[in-house]
């Protein structure tokens, strides 16, 4: 007997695609990671909040990166609400669709092939699938 797959409907699937295309950049699972650190009805200061290991560029450039990409990205799609002043993020209302893939990620993790969650270097300090997150802005 063969199995066969349940069909899915065209807008699970839309949904499912989006949630991959946000969560494709590590800013934004940064940012998804640092929201779920602060609570549901907390903001997190930007761009500390999406900043990246080893990320080479200077706080000007993350700040336009996030202002002309990330955050209009997490916003359509109403993961995310942010504002200019004071220059933070929030859970929207559709986070928990982040939310749930990166708690799922996180928790299957030490089951991954190495080449997916890095050895942390010699220093401890390598590619390792762990999120520090940023200072909660209460």
């Amino acid at each position: 007997m063969a199995f066969e797959r349940p069909r899915t409907e065209p807008r699970v699937i839309e949904r499912w695609n989006r949630v991959f295309e946000v969560l494709s950049a590590e800013s934004r699972r940064r940012l998804v990671a640092s929201l779920l650190e602060a609570g549901p009805t907390e903001s997190v200061a930007l761009p500390e909040a999406a900043q990246c290991h080893g990320d080479v560029d200077d706080q000007r450039a993350v700040t336009i990166r996030l202002h002309h990409r990330d955050l209009p990205l997490l916003a359509d799609g109403n993961y995310v609400d942010w504002s200019r002043e004071p220059f933070c993020a929030s859970r929207g209302n559709n986070f928990d669709e982040l939310a749930a893939v990166i708690e799922a990620i996180e928790t299957a993790a030490p089951t991954f092939p190495e080449q997916l969650v890095g050895d942390g270097g010699e220093d401890g300090d390598g590619d390792r699938l762990e999120y520090e997150h940023a200072p909660v802005d209460r």
